[in-house]
């Protein structure tokens, strides 16, 4: 166990932020909310899944919908601990800690608010390793973790508690809900005990996130450079790294788009695979 700061906080943000590989949303709101709330409540336990028992409930903490939409609709933070205390009354059992569902963007730094405003601490592991667009894709549901119970809450109070066949139909509904609330809502999901998430989360990945982060202290005039080659590195030898790039190239434009509480995004490589060939990736 180890206690996180603002400090703290900050190298995260920025490792998150590489780690989400696009995704997740810009985590600047999300570290401005956990920063106020280290500042009010004090310093944030990092625990390891070792150091709890098999049968405690660790429940993740996150945000739904389209990232872009954040930036008019600033979260207020009580959506979030709504759906967290509304999934521990469904399911009967208090959560001994959180965690976070994804790797990337903002989502990194939600269960830390959280953790921050109700004296739990963050479990350091994630759901997947990186960001990801749907409920269902995860490292989670690849091990037979169910994402039931699934509360959702909004700025204005809203609760809704859904129970699935499956992982896949909770992304169904799910995008459904927050649409109407206006393309972005609070959710606690994944609820699973520790001995579920030791052989399926993906363990270490907020201090990964944070030996990333580490870089923005080195100097102006070496750091970009040398935190790439450091994140790159980093990246590489985590368990979750991808060995072999899909394509590369040289990337002329980007076009994002909100679209059915997503953003997407078309980008245009130049001279992807071989010279003079142009390939958009949606």
């Amino acid at each position: 166990m180890r206690l996180l700061d603002e400090e703290h906080i900050s190298d995260i943000a920025v490792g998150a932020a590489i780690l989400g590989s696009g995704g997740g949303s810009d985590p600047y709101i999300g570290l401005l909310m956990a920063r106020e709330a280290i500042r009010q409540f004090g310093p944030v336990e990092l625990i390891a899944l070792d150091e709890l028992d098999d049968d405690d409930l660790v429940v993740p903490a996150a945000g739904m919908g389209a990232p872009t939409v954040i930036v008019e609709k600033l979260p207020a933070g009580d959506d979030l601990i709504r759906a967290f205390h509304a999934l521990g009354k469904y399911s009967g059992r208090a959560p001994r800690a959180t965690m976070s569902i994804e790797s990337g963007g903002m989502n990194s730094i939600r269960p830390i608010y959280l953790a921050a405003r109700l004296s739990l601490p963050v479990v350091d592991c994630d759901g997947m390793g990186r960001a990801f667009p749907e409920i269902q894709m995860t490292v989670l549901t690849a091990n037979g973790v169910s994402a039931s119970p699934f509360a959702m809450s909004d700025e204005r109070g809203n609760i809704v508690l859904i129970e699935a066949v499956s992982n896949k139909w909770f992304e169904v509904f799910a995008r459904s809900c927050v649409m109407r609330m206006g393309a972005v809502g609070s959710i606690a999901l994944y609820a699973a005990t520790v001995r579920q998430l030791k052989a399926a989360a993906i363990q270490g990945t907020i201090t990964l996130a944070e030996a990333i982060g580490v870089t923005g202290a080195m100097p102006a005039a070496k750091k970009r450079i040398r935190s790439m080659r450091y994140a790159r590195r980093s990246v590489a030898s985590s368990p979750s790294a991808a060995r072999s790039p899909m394509s590369t190239g040289e990337s002329q434009r980007v076009s994002p788009k909100a679209a059915r509480a997503w953003l997407a995004a078309a980008i245009l490589l130049e001279n992807a695979w071989r010279s003079n060939f142009r390939m958009n990736i949606w």
